[in-house]
C-alpha cells in the first residue's frame, strides 16, 4: 500500500497531490485536469486509505450533493427574487 499523507486540505499520494479546497489534483507539481466528478470520487477514496468503498456509498453520497445542489440553487433563486424587490 502507497503511503498517503494528508493536512485539512492537501492529501499528498506517491507522486500527486489533490487540494480539497480548490479541488485541484497535481502531479510533481503540475496541474492535472479533472472534472469535478471524478476529483470528488478520488477524494473520498482518498478519505479512506485502505478501506473498501462500495458503490452503494457513492450513490448515497451523490444523492446527498444532488439534494444539497438542489437546495443552494432553490436559495440563490430566492436571494435573486429578494434582490430584484429591493430595486
Amino acid at each position: 500500500m502507497k503511503q498517503v499523507s494528508s493536512s485539512a486540505e492537501v492529501i499528498r499520494f506517491g507522486v500527486f497531490e489533490a487540494d480539497t479546497r480548490t479541488g485541484e489534483l497535481r502531479k510533481h507539481g503540475l496541474r492535472i485536469k479533472l472534472q469535478e466528478q471524478p476529483f470528488q470520487v478520488l477524494s473520498h477514496l482518498l478519505a479512506r486509505p485502505g478501506e473498501l468503498v462500495t458503490r452503494e456509498e457513492f450513490d448515497v453520497q451523490a444523492e446527498l450533493l444532488s439534494r444539497a445542489q438542489a437546495r443552494l440553487e432553490a436559495l440563490e433563486a430566492r436571494v435573486a427574487e429578494l434582490e430584484a424587490q429591493k430595486k
